[in-house]
């Protein structure tokens, strides 16, 4: 659902344009609004999310590095075309080579159109008329089909980042429950930093905000899952001293058992990675405490200082709105209600922005198309192009992963659900079929930035040829329009 609400505006904007009172020259700002939003969302987005995204290449295993021991990004190198990269999930390829397919859409028309391009407007418009309802067809089956994929796909998905992130956790918390589980007073400094409101209990938020600063993110059934793990009394609404330590003593425990080896303790100090070893030491049986003395509770207690102290310094500034005081069922009818705003504000406004491209074009004597081109896939793409972009910025393969199939599902959107509704208008208005070279470049920028797309590893150079399309499909459009296209009368 959310993808096709997301190619609502374009979709929108391409029926007005087709429905006024000279549709075969208006629908220009139509096909603009199409061609440019699929090649904006490949290009310049597609682009920035790999560069914000990537991180020095590992020269063993070829893939975007990390630290040792540690799922932090590795960028020491800063910005090269060839040594820095990102790594995608292994699924999401998959994602280019289905967008490619669904542009084969395209041909439906577009070769009919091509064979008769000399023949009379009245001709075109007769032999393009039974395509067009194929196209429409096909378009909307594949559309069909596609959201029947994203459904199972994410089911799929779900469970291995759910499984993913258990291990992740899992992992983490040893971490955590080693570094912060072997005194009562540093238990008590990690609730303290965790209590900001001082009212001597976590909440679900300052939960997440805590985890947070010490370097896991959660999603908020995560937060949900831990809070219900470490709360004893069943409210599930905020955790005490007591059903804190608890926990965090009993991951503590939990490490020693798993291990029964020597503890590693990182500390990360001018970012040099620095390792303090500690013997393991028995565990009584009737609780989770550890046998220090006072040296080395001192001496422990001072290391988490100035770790704490360093954790604040790197702590970023923003704040993830997870509306973690909501029910599910209060998110989730908060969440439609935005979505059905959205919808009716933007096929409110759809018609009066057509017009004014029309207007502005025959002002600024441009042709409507490029003027669509250029505007429309800003104002109807900002939230795609903010999220891919936000997604990238954290360098994790995990964010650039969503940035990049989110950018191939609007693309497979525009292919199935926007052409779905250019066609019908070719059909039901009896228009022609005019728009050759934009279904030149659109297929073009397609298949270069799916061929980019579908190894696990796209480096810097990689994303500075997928961002030299844009410019070079208004180039091709601005040079053979004229040669391939017989729209002269608008």
């Amino acid at each position: 659902m959310i993808p096709i609400l997301g190619a609502v505006p374009d979709g929108a904007i391409v029926l007005v344009s087709g429905l006024g009172s000279n549709p075969q020259c208006s629908v220009s700002v139509g096909v603009g609004t199409l061609a440019g939003s699929t090649i904006m969302l490949l290009t310049i987005p597609y682009a920035l999310s790999i560069i914000l995204g990537s991180r020095d290449k590992d020269p063993e295993t070829g893939r975007a590095a990390a630290y040792p021991n540690s799922s932090k990004p590795k960028y020491e190198n800063g910005f090269t075309l060839f040594q820095t990269c990102i790594t995608i999930f292994s699924n999401i390829p998959f994602g280019a080579k289905v967008m490619m397919v669904s542009s084969l859409t395209y041909f439906i028309v577009s070769i009919p159109a091509a064979v008769y391009k000399t023949s009379s407007a009245s001709r075109q418009q007769q032999i393009e008329h039974v395509p067009a309802l194929v196209g429409m067809i096909v378009c909307f089956t594949a559309l069909v089909l596609y959201c029947v994929y994203q459904v199972k796909n994410s089911h799929a998905a779900m469970e291995q980042e759910m499984k993913q992130h258990k291990l992740k956790f899992n992992q983490w918390r040893h971490t955590i429950g080693t570094k912060f589980g072997k005194t009562d007073t540093a238990i008590r400094t990690v609730f303290d930093k965790f209590d900001k409101d001082k009212n001597g209990k976590i909440d679900r938020n300052e939960l997440f905000d805590g985890f947070k600063s010490l370097g896991l993110d959660c999603t908020r059934q995560q937060i949900l899952e831990i809070m219900k793990e470490m709360n004893t009394d069943h409210d599930n609404q905020s955790l005490t001293f007591d059903e804190f330590a608890t926990a965090i003593k009993k991951w503590s425990q939990v490490l020693l058992s798993d291990r029964k080896t020597q503890i590693r303790l990182s500390q990360i100090d001018d970012n040099k990675e620095m390792e303090l070893q500690t013997t393991k030491r028995s565990v009584p049986s009737n609780n989770y405490t550890y046998n220090l003395n006072d040296d080395e509770k001192n001496e422990h207690e001072q290391l988490l200082a100035e770790m704490w102290k360093e954790m604040e310094e790197e702590e970023e500034d923003e704040e993830d709105e997870m509306m973690l005081e909501l029910s599910d069922r209060q998110v989730l009818g908060r969440a439609l209600l935005q979505l059905v705003i959205g919808t009716i504000l933007v096929t409110i406004f759809s018609d009066p922005m057509v017009s004014v491209i029309e207007n502005f074009s025959i002002t600024i004597h441009v042709n409507a198309f490029f003027v669509s081109f250029i505007l429309t896939p800003i104002c109807s793409n900002a939230s795609e192009i903010y999220s891919a972009l936000m997604f990238a910025k954290k360098k994790s393969t995990e964010g650039v992963s969503l940035s990049l199939s989110a950018l191939y599902g609007a693309a497979c959107m525009n292919d199935t659900f926007v052409l779905g509704i250019f066609c019908a208008l070719v059909y039901f208005k009896e228009l022609e079929w005019t728009f050759l070279v934009e279904t030149l470049v659109i297929l073009l920028t397609i298949f270069v930035v799916g061929i980019i797309g579908i190894h696990e590893t796209i480096h810097n150079w990689q994303a500075l040829l997928a961002a030299s399309m844009f410019p070079l499909s208004l180039l091709l459009v601005a040079t053979l329009e004229s040669k391939l296209d017989d729209s002269q009368n608008c």
